[in-house]
């Protein structure tokens, strides 16, 4: 079974090619879904104490604001939860390879950050210019520009990932462009 590393800077579009991926019947593993299931109220209030709790449930907006802008408490929460989603990655590979998978895709926004890509048969990286970035995330309405711009410069610079990445995919034109650019990584990775 080849597992590719998908990657790419916020708002770049890594998303838009997981569903690609996956309506094409290739299995996409997501480590912000993954995330979200292993990362626990107690977890958090063990971390940081009840601030971030509402009605018993984790405020992800307002955990999310507080950890991009204080870089060593986002470093506490990633030393807690990565080795989390590492296990139940662990977990759903094996799963799929018992099924006789042949792809599968794992979407992860810190593969290159966190110097995991030798785990991987091969790695994406999607790239749209920073401006195109921001404008993506401000209109998903949940963040504000100061707040996307924080967390576009807290993820590591595209130039340096696109020098480690096996393919690299502009997603800074049409659907139609991004769509010839992956029916050619699969071509290749179906070699």
């Amino acid at each position: 079974m080849k597992i590719v590393g998908l990657t790419g800077g916020i708002g770049s579009g890594k998303s838009t090619v997981a569903n690609w991926f996956a309506a094409r019947g290739i299995p996409v593993l997501d480590a912000d879904q993954m995330a979200r299931e292993v990362l626990t109220p107690q977890h958090v209030c063990d971390l940081f104490g009840p601030k971030f709790l509402e009605h018993g449930q984790i405020n992800r907006t307002k955990l999310g604001e507080f950890v991009f802008s204080h870089p060593k408490e986002r470093a506490k929460l990633e030393a807690l939860i990565h080795p989390l989603i590492a296990q139940k990655l662990q977990e759903e590979l094996a799963k799929l390879e018992q099924s006789g998978c042949k792809l599968v895709i794992y979407e992860a926004a810190l593969i290159f950050e966190k110097n995991i890509p030798n785990r991987f048969d091969a790695t994406i990286l999607v790239t749209a210019p920073e401006s195109i970035q921001l404008d993506r995330l401000l209109k998903r309405g949940n963040m504000t520009r100061q707040e996307a711009q924080k967390r576009i410069q807290a993820q590591m610079p595209t130039a340096e990932k696109a020098k480690l990445a096996t393919y690299v995919v502009d997603n800074s034109g049409d659907l139609g462009d991004l769509t010839n650019s992956l029916g050619q990584i699969i071509l290749a990775l179906n070699q």
